[in-house]
């Protein structure tokens, strides 16, 4: 064969195999993109919130949250003072992050702040146990992919993940300017007793202290179908207006907890005793200059801002329970 026949069919060859060889990578991408060839990964198998006790979530520039659980199972957040955590929205973010299963969306160090799964900008997750040993850490972008998927990067790990999972909405982000806040996870309820179970309340009252006594009858249940006296005195009060104000006081929200040990405008004497039984729960109100008002409750000592219509609702009169027609309904 010539030499210019033969230069010829080499470079034939070598425009065929290289046209091969960019077509095969070619379907492989496709097949990647259509689902075919894809890496998946699974993380956090078997995590649950019975072996959970501690959860801290942390974010660059932010406030961390922190909750714990103590040993009777009540979830809090250390983070804010120790004010009640809802049970409910703690478990939801442990299943949240529990058995995930993800695809390979890039696997180098240099693409993580791509992914926003860097040490700067991602959501950092540790779940502990009851005797503080971390069993995950994982990182979580703010970026969504989509409506469903988040982005997540293990410890350690490089790989960046794109799993059917919304952890982000449990932690109440719903963009990347979203910041993480205690109030997702908080019971703000300030005041808490048994309806059924109160004997008496003391009122400070605006025209003078007075208190309201339910008789000692066992077939009372439901307040308003209870007998009250106002004392001092021992008139009757109007059962029904008893009951609208106890069901107000079990009803009260804090807007935001605040530092039971600081000294915001308290009173000396609680403004309501509250009694089941021998049990007590005193709420006393505090009006800091320029701030909101302000409540603080004992023997639990957690303390609130409240709004305006929920600290006037505390001052009440003794003529608001006077039963009208001067006896026991």
């Amino acid at each position: 064969m010539k030499p210019k026949k033969l230069l010829a069919l080499v470079f034939l060859v070598l425009a065929l195999a290289g046209a091969a060889a960019l077509k095969a990578a070619t379907d492989r991408r496709a097949a990647e993109r259509a689902g075919d060839v894809v890496e998946t990964r699974r993380l956090n198998e078997g995590l649950s919130p019975s072996f959970v006790s501690r959860v801290e979530l942390e974010r660059s520039g932010e406030p961390a949250v922190v909750l714990t659980k103590n040993p009777a199972g009540e979830w809090s957040v250390e983070s804010r003072f120790g004010v009640p955590a809802r049970k409910a929205a703690v478990e939801e973010l442990v299943n949240a992050f529990a058995n995930l299963s993800g695809e390979v969306r890039a696997s180098s160090p240099d693409l993580a702040a791509d992914f926003k799964l860097d040490e700067k900008s991602a959501i950092r997750a540790s779940f502990r146990d009851a005797a503080g040993k971390e069993v995950v850490r994982l990182y979580l972008s703010p970026l969504r992919p989509n409506r469903i998927d988040n982005f997540v990067r293990a410890e350690g790990s490089n790989e960046a993940l794109a799993v059917k999972k919304d952890i982000l909405s449990t932690l109440g982000i719903w963009s990347k300017e979203s910041k993480l806040d205690y109030k997702t996870f908080a019971d703000l309820r300030a005041v808490r007793f048994d309806l059924a179970k109160v004997t008496r309340a003391e009122v400070a009252g605006t025209k003078g202290a007075f208190a309201l006594v339910r008789a000692a009858d066992p077939k009372d249940v439901a307040a308003a179908h209870a007998k009250w006296t106002i004392e001092p005195g021992g008139s009757p009060a109007d059962a029904a207006a008893v009951s609208r104000f106890l069901v107000f006081l079990s009803n009260v929200y804090g807007s935001d907890a605040v530092d039971p040990a600081a000294y915001l405008g308290y009173s000396k004497d609680p403004a309501i005793r509250v009694l089941e039984g021998e049990k007590e729960t005193l709420i006393y109100l505090g009006t800091p200059a320029g701030s909101a008002p302000t409540i603080k409750l004992l023997p639990d000592r957690r303390a609130y801002e409240v709004s305006p219509e929920t600290a006037a609702g505390f001052k009440k009169t003794k003529a608001e329970f006077a039963h009208a027609a001067g006896k026991a309904s």
